[in-house]
């Protein structure tokens, strides 16, 4: 049944972050659940597989209804930010100039969460239909940085909604998780591989391949929680298990290196934690967990196997959470004074070098939700930052949905959501742009 304008408007009107709505309280696996639904940009009201990530377990039925409304007037809408709120500190943090390279426009294109950048010149992305409002089920590719877009091979085994788990490892090498397993790519696009896997159907199965023959799949108890992983070193002829110590929260990143080392970031409650292995998979050790905030939205980029950033909307503000040890040790703070005040999207392209977007979050504007997208700049991993202003385009950008950098440094491919998707309908549903492309890459 549907519901009229106003009255969706007006429910829309309690995520306003300045009423302090009090949020319910969701796991880690709820919370990624969440994010994935909301940075889907404009898909159409259809049918769709849960996340790689997602959980098996009940999410509180206002998360469900909040989405449900998202989806029906189809807006991009991010939840309210937790109202919990805790001192933090911006000790150490100044603002600096560099020179980097400034964001242009290089038109509408191809473009999901999930676009990967390899190299300058290679990136990877879950296509778009312009016009249709969703995605395609096809995975698209550029070697001109973004200029020029190409469709790869059709997908052998898994359906359209799979390539929500895309990702790649190299500029050859790219994967993700299907109901029989992992599909593979080991030629930048060229030809699919289907590996099966002993957790074939498990549609929250996170993986990593290194190559067609080297690829491991997270696998979980009754309970939902992580157990261990299936291992192969033969294309999937043989799995091994390798079982990973009791720690608590959901799975929120996996990030292998060519060297054999992996890290997994776990998210509960108001903790981050991390599980780690040298030996490709085996030999799972854990660090203690680090005390965080309490966002329902967590935006992270593992730049590799040591280095990770995760920045989450808490009260009016957010937070920065850094590792540059595997885990070992977490530093939380909050973002420099006169930041925006809601973060969209994090790259990280190697431990020194990352981008945080972030925008004006107001439900109650007239112009829309999203406004003044910025994005800042670090080359010393968090210490000092440098603002990049975007471009202008048409129609406006409203945020950044997301950002890759590849491991370079040298920049980063981001896809802006057009203003017109986030203002509040006062009639029939309007065609809305496509994804935009921004590039501040050579």
């Amino acid at each position: 049944m549907s519901e009229s304008t106003d009255t969706v408007i007006e429910q829309l009107r309690v995520l306003d972050p300045v009423l302090g709505v009090e949020e319910p309280e969701l796991s880690a696996d709820e919370r990624l659940m969440l994010t994935r639904i909301v940075t889907q940009p404009r898909l159409g009201v259809r049918r769709r597989r849960r996340s790689v990530f997602a959980s098996r377990r009940r999410i509180p039925i206002v998360v469900l209804v909040t989405a449900a409304l998202a989806v029906s007037v189809t807006l991009l809408l991010l939840p309210s930010p937790s109202p919990k709120t805790r001192a933090q500190t911006a000790a150490g943090w100044r603002l600096v100039s560099f020179n980097s390279a400034p964001f242009r426009d290089l038109g509408s294109g191809q473009g999901q969460p999930g676009l990967q950048c390899m190299t300058d010149e290679i990136c990877f992305a879950p296509g778009f239909t312009p016009g249709s409002g969703s995605a395609n089920g096809l995975i698209y590719k550029t070697t001109d940085g973004g200029q020029q877009w190409s469709p790869l091979a059709p997908l052998p085994a898994a359906d359209g909604d799979a390539v929500q788990s895309f990702r790649c490892s190299s500029a050859t090498v790219c994967f993700l998780t299907d109901p029989t397993g992992i599909v593979l790519t080991n030629d930048g696009g060229a030809n699919w591989t289907s590996i099966g896997a002993p957790v074939g159907g498990n549609q929250n199965a996170a993986a990593w391949c290194i190559d067609a023959l080297h690829c491991i799949v997270s696998e979980m108890s009754a309970n939902g929680s992580l157990s261990g992983f299936a291992v192969t070193s033969d294309g999937g002829a043989q799995w091994s298990t390798e079982t990973v110590p009791p720690v608590a929260g959901g799975l929120w990143d996996l990030t292998c290196d060519a060297t054999g080392r992996c890290l997994v970031v776990m998210l509960e409650s108001e903790t981050v934690s991390t599980l780690i292995s040298t030996t490709w998979a085996g030999g799972w050790t854990t660090e203690p967990p680090a005390s965080i905030g309490h966002p329902a939205i967590v935006h992270h980029s593992c730049a590799d196997a040591t280095h990770c950033m995760l920045v989450a909307p808490l009260g009016s503000s957010f937070e920065i959470i850094t590792t540059n040890n595997a885990g070992l040790t977490w530093q939380v703070v909050g973002p420099p004074a006169g930041w925006l005040n809601m973060p969209t999207a994090v790259g990280c392209a190697n431990d020194s070098e990352c981008w945080i977007a972030m925008s004006l979050y107001d439900t109650s504007s007239p112009n829309g939700a999203y406004s003044s997208p910025l994005i800042e700049a670090t080359t010393d991993f968090g210490t000092t930052w440098s603002p990049l202003s975007l471009p202008a385009t048409s129609p406006l950008i409203a945020d950044v949905l997301t950002l890759s950098c590849p491991p370079s440094g040298d920049g980063c491919l981001a896809i802006g959501n057009g203003k017109d998707h986030f203002v509040l309908p006062s009639g029939p549903p309007h065609p809305l742009s496509g994804p935009i492309l921004l590039s501040s890459l050579p």
